[in-house]
């Protein structure tokens, strides 16, 4: 079983290498953070076969509470993948979002009510707020201290925009959204959380690239 996010196709070659010598293989990435890890409430998205999976499943019961089959074997990364493209362009969006808001003097946690029960409203916003003080468990108001590091979150970013490219699927967010991280990485935002990316977009006083 293979718990960490990988390429599907790398997964896909493993269970063939694995299965000619007769050994069974799952992919089973996690996601919620350390919170979740904690608590034993992980979401887990599981690919592979349908028994190899149900043999599994009380293990991955011990540490998600939501384990869901998604299909063969490398499709549980397919989720993943997917799931961390949406998180990932989320946390620099809503820190844009913020940014902005601020520089007209808007109060962050007034903005984040309205947001909340708007059509702009996100997990990453709800639990995972980048800006420090609103949301007491979130990372950015513990110091960044990392749930999912910011190099991380640009890496699997990177494997589902090549996924997208094999796949000849046009995609421009998340290339755009991984740019952005790589470079709050290179501002030494790398080993913090990932929505530690609203403080690389800080106001500078050179005018903004848009």
């Amino acid at each position: 079983m293979d718990m960490s996010t990988v390429d599907p196709a790398v997964s896909r070659r493993v269970a063939q290498a694995l299965g000619a010598k007769g050994v069974r293989f799952i992919d089973a990435p996690v996601s919620g953070g350390v919170p979740r890890a904690e608590e034993g409430t992980l979401a887990i998205m599981v690919g592979g076969e349908a028994r190899d999976v149900e043999e599994a499943r009380p293990a991955l019961a011990a540490m998600g509470a939501n384990v869901i089959h998604v299909g063969v074997v490398g499709s549980g990364e397919v989720a993943k993948l997917c799931n961390n493209l949406i998180a990932g362009v989320s946390a620099v969006a809503v820190s844009e979002a913020f940014r902005i808001a601020e520089g007209f003097g808007v109060d962050p946690a007034i903005l984040t009510d309205v947001i909340s029960k708007s059509s702009g409203n996100t997990w990453v916003m709800q639990f995972m707020h980048p800006v420090p003080g609103i949301v007491a468990k979130s990372a950015s108001s513990n110091d960044y201290a990392p749930g999912f590091m910011t190099d991380l979150m640009a890496k699997d970013l990177g494997l589902a925009v090549n996924a997208a490219r094999e796949l000849r699927v046009p995609v421009v967010v998340a290339p755009a959204a991984q740019q952005v991280l790589r470079l709050a990485s290179s501002h030494g935002l790398g080993r913090r959380d990932f929505t530690s990316v609203y403080l690389f977009l800080k106001p500078s006083d050179e005018r903004a690239p848009v």
